[in-house]
């Protein structure tokens, strides 16, 4: 996983790009403002499904000689079915007395703190909030700050000693557009990998090399995977030979290697093979068949579409006179995942 930077210090200057900033009003006292950045704490406008990002949160009193903001609590609403929290809200250090805030689906509720300086902060933006979400779904998502409603104990102030009021509060608001990722040809690539020598050691019990597995879809069949168990579940020689402690391990034709399960992505920079775009319709290879004479057999067709497009079969027979077939109607197939 990757562990989100850390928050920008008091009064850093932070880019407005990821940000809609809304025209405060003349009564306005206090801004929020809402920032979409990568895990580095670069703004984004973009990322793809299964990427993680970060929201920040900042305040600022915008009054034309501020003081400085003492308390500050804010809810943000999101869609909840693009996106979800990943990590714990991290409150930033200048709101780090009476920490405040929840996640929820959609939501994180009354998050802020109080300031702990004794003395006015000043003008500039201080954050908030941070945390660091993980995006679900493909379309755009809008995060909306809102006013909290467990008053007065969250109540905003600023200094010295005054109560901002709803009215008072301009809300901002920030969007990322979340993209599904491009499709990948899994058999291509898993058919590359082996092509070029890496071998992927592991457990058929293991849980974490059968997540590895399926990552590779279809093409986990075209995977050169080593068993390195026995039926009892330790280590057999192969294990032993090639120095084999955590399922799964990747080794490569370099004999560097890499524990753990790896993204298509990881490999594909490991092994400097790019991901392989879709190409069209796949069918696996089948055999030579011994057919007996008056008795059917059955001959599975196992095709494969990168972008998931239904597929059609057609057969022709060379000699009717010798063999005949029939494609039934629906899929008579059953694949079964045993675990244990």
């Amino acid at each position: 996983p990757v562990a989100p930077s850390a928050p920008p210090s008091t009064n850093d200057v932070v880019p407005l790009a990821a940000a809609v900033v809304a025209e405060a009003d003349a009564n306005d006292i206090v801004s929020f403002r809402l920032e979409v950045t990568d895990t580095n704490g670069n703004p984004i406008t973009n990322t793809t499904v299964g990427e993680s990002f970060v929201l920040n949160t900042y305040v600022e009193d915008i009054r034309s000689t501020p003081e400085g903001v003492f308390s500050a609590f804010v809810d943000v609403a999101f869609d909840g079915a693009l996106a979800s929290a990943s990590s714990a809200i991290t409150i930033g250090d200048d709101f780090r007395n009476g920490p405040s805030g929840t996640a929820s689906n959609g939501l994180f509720d009354e998050v802020g703190g109080v300031s702990p300086a004794s003395a006015p902060t000043g003008g500039g933006e201080f954050l908030v909030f941070s945390v660091t979400l993980t995006a679900d779904g493909a379309g755009e998502l809008v995060f909306t700050s809102n006013a909290t409603e467990n008053l007065p104990e969250h109540d905003v102030t600023v200094f010295p000693s005054m109560t901002v009021s709803a009215d008072e509060l301009d809300f901002g608001t920030a969007s990322v557009t979340i993209e599904t990722p491009p499709a990948v040809d899994q058999v291509a690539f898993a058919k590359a990998l082996t092509d070029a020598g890496a071998v992927l050691y592991g457990a058929g019990w293991c849980q974490h090399c059968t997540d590895q597995k399926e990552l590779f879809g279809d093409g986990q069949q075209y995977l050169d995977f080593v068993e390195v168990t026995n039926p009892d579940r330790t280590p057999n020689e192969i294990a032993t030979q090639e120095n084999i402690t955590v399922y799964p391990t990747w080794v490569f034709a370099d004999d560097s290697r890499v524990e753990g399960v790896q993204t298509l992505e990881q490999l594909s920079a490991l092994t400097s093979i790019p991901l392989p775009a879709p190409s069209g319709p796949s069918l696996a290879t089948i055999g030579d068949q011994q057919v007996l004479d008056g008795s059917p057999s059955w001959i599975a067709l196992d095709g494969y579409d990168a972008n998931g497009a239904e597929l059609t079969y057609e057969v022709t027979i060379d000699d009717t006179s010798l063999l005949t077939y029939e494609i039934p109607e629906g899929n008579r197939s059953l694949r079964i995942d045993v675990d244990g």
